[in-house]
This record gives C-alpha cells, sequence and structure tokens, in this order.
C-alpha cells in the first residue's frame, strides 16, 4: 500500500510471479455508457462521451455552450469493453505483448559488462 501510484508496479508483478498480466491491455475507467459525467465532483459535468461522430457533430453546439470535451468511441483509438459501456481500452494495446515465462523474469547482462569482463557470461534466456 505505501508504494501504490509510485511506479513500482512493473517490479512487484516480476517480484510475484505475474507477468503474464502484462499480457491484458491496460484498463482505464468504467464508462457506464454514453452521456455527461462529472469528472471532478463539483456538480459540473466536465466531459461528454458519445459513440458515433455524427453525433458528436450534431450536438457540438450544446457540448461547446457547457464547455465540456467530448470523447467520441468510432474511429478513435480507444474502446469500452462491452462496445456501448465497460472499462477503456486502447485499441493499439489490446494483444500487444506477449510475455515469455520465464525469459522476461531475467534481464540480460549489458554488452559492455560483458565485453568488459570475460569471465561473466550472458544468461542462459537472452544468450543468443
Amino acid at each position: 500500500m505505501e508504494l501504490a501510484c509510485e511506479g513500482f508496479r512493473y517490479n512487484d508483478l516480476m517480484r510475484w510471479g505475474c507477468g503474464k498480466l502484462m499480457n491484458k491491455a491496460p484498463e482505464g475507467m468504467y464508462i457506464p455508457g454514453p452521456g455527461k459525467y462529472d469528472m471532478t465532483g463539483d456538480g459540473i459535468n466536465d466531459i461528454a462521451v458519445v459513440m458515433t461522430k455524427a453525433e458528436s457533430e450534431a450536438r457540438k453546439d450544446e457540448f461547446a455552450a457547457e464547455k465540456l470535451t467530448v470523447y467520441t468511441l468510432e474511429g478513435h483509438t480507444f474502446s469500452l469493453t462491452e462496445n456501448d459501456k465497460g472499462y477503456i481500452h486502447i485499441t493499439s494495446q489490446v494483444g500487444a505483448f506477449d510475455f515469455i515465462e520465464p525469459k522476461y523474469y531475467y534481464t540480460p547482462l549489458d554488452v559492455q559488462d560483458l565485453e568488459m569482463n570475460p569471465n561473466l557470461k550472458q544468461n542462459k534466456f537472452w544468450a543468443e
């Protein structure tokens, strides 16, 4: 708990032997569906989520009057896990990584270190 949001997630996954979790695309917040949302908790809507470019264009004056940032799902690099609701996915990251066990639990030795010390040998998972 004390290291939450401190940038140690990768180290934790390696220490716990949970590297395969990196194969899953990162998920963002849950969006219950298209609509306007107050993201700051001040009672004023900050964003609007719409499904199509046509809807975004048709309601552009309404959104501008409320000073909303509009997110259109159609044709963008993110999507929702259940099409019209769900967790935000960055589409390009779905299936983008393949964690290879046990290889990726080991770090390759630097080429310069290997050249400086002939007694060092590259670990077996990274040897060419």
